[in-house]
C-alpha cells in the first residue's frame, strides 16, 4: 500500500496514518467507513477545521486503493 504517496496526494504525506486507517476499514470493517468520517468530523472541525478536507481525501484514498485491491489480499 503506498500510503505516503496517497497522503501526499490527499494534500500532505503526514496524512499516512489516515490512508491506512482507511485502508484497514476497507479490509477489516471494524467501524462503517461513515463512522469513521463523522469521528474526524467532529474532532477536527472543533480544532483543526482547516486540515479537513485532507484527511478526509486520505482516508477515502486509503479505502479506494484497498478495495481496488493494492493490498495483497488477507
Amino acid at each position: 500500500m503506498p500510503c505516503t504517496a496517497l497522503g501526499r496526494t490527499a494534500g500532505d504525506d503526514k496524512l499516512v496514518s489516515v490512508v491506512a486507517l482507511g485502508a484497514l476499514l476497507a479490509r477489516r470493517p471494524l467501524v462503517p467507513l461513515a463512522a469513521a468520517r463523522g469521528a474526524l468530523e467532529a474532532v477536527l472541525l472543533a480544532k483543526r477545521p482547516e486540515i479537513l478536507a485532507g484527511d478526509l481525501a486520505a482516508l477515502e484514498a486509503g479505502y479506494a486503493a484497498a478495495m481496488e485491491g493494492a493490498l495483497a489480499p488477507a
